[in-house]
């Protein structure tokens, strides 16, 4: 059975429908201002100082100035809310950071909400040797990755790598490595050059630079200040030549050699 109700009820249930809509806009648009308020423009979450620990080359503006823009490509909200604020910061270092950045190997981000600081702990990349191509040098790091301009240099106690590790990686016509990039694709090949140098110093051979055949030949060469040039494959690890070459080296001693040859697995070729 219906119900009908008087007209001037009616009115009243209509009057009391808008009545409580509008308060329940009024109060969610409040809200929503009074929320905005608190996180946009208020000091409730502004960050009262921001550390950076771990550095020692890298200025710490540079790290800011990376750390905001690799935090900015990935969100608007981020843009408005400015890097003085808690919230925006991540709790990982995003991954454009390092592209940014590429002598930093390591980084993170811890956030103190009671102090309002933002520490950010960085990790460098180390100084192992110096990679030449024809006019450009670069450093590079134990695990083959590029991450600075170098001066050329020839020294016993540096690593000095000269030629084009593979033309997927860098032009011959640009002469340039594209920093962070790594020397080898295949991490073994950077692996013998790095222990082919770390052999040679243990033996008291002074090299004055390894250099790179083409590509496609997978060779090295060493240079060293005793005389004989050494020639390793890069798909070989040179350790296993370390005895046979410390005999060499001894007698009939490398400055009364040509070359040492040790391109073929398990053999040793000298002249």
């Amino acid at each position: 059975m219906k119900v009908y109700l008087p007209e001037k009820e009616k009115k009243w249930a209509r009057f009391w429908f808008k009545l409580k809509f509008f308060i329940w806009v009024l109060a969610v648009g409040f809200s929503v201002i009074g929320l905005a308020y608190v996180v946009f423009v208020s000091n409730f979450f502004r960050v009262n100082d921001i550390v950076i620990t771990g550095s020692r080359f890298v200025d710490d503006a540079s790290v800011k100035e990376a750390l905001m823009l690799s935090v900015l490509s990935n969100s608007l909200i981020k843009n408005a809310l400015g890097a003085q604020n808690y919230l925006f910061w991540p709790k990982e270092v995003p991954v454009e950071f390092f592209a940014l950045l590429p002598s930093v190997s390591e980084a993170s981000i811890s956030k103190d909400y009671f102090e309002k600081t933002i520490t950010i702990a960085l990790k460098e990349r180390e100084k192992f040797g110096i990679w030449c191509l024809e006019r450009n040098c670069f450093w590079f790091d134990r695990g083959g990755v590029i991450f600075e301009n170098a001066p050329a240099a020839q020294s016993n106690l540096i690593l000095t790598v000269i030629g084009y590790p593979e033309p997927s990686i860098v032009s011959e016509e640009l002469q340039i490595f594209p920093l962070g990039s790594k020397v080898f694709s295949d991490a073994s090949h950077t692996a013998n050059i790095f222990s082919a140098f770390e052999i040679l110093n243990s033996l008291g051979i002074g090299v004055r630079e390894l250099s790179l055949s083409r590509p496609e030949l997978r060779e090295f060469y060493a240079e060293t200040y005793n005389g004989a040039e050494l020639r390793f494959s890069l798909d070989l690890d040179p350790r296993r030549f370390a005895a046979g070459l410390e005999k060499l080296n001894i007698k009939p001693g490398l400055r009364n050699l040509e070359y040492v040859d040790m391109r073929v697995e398990n053999k040793i070729f000298y002249k």
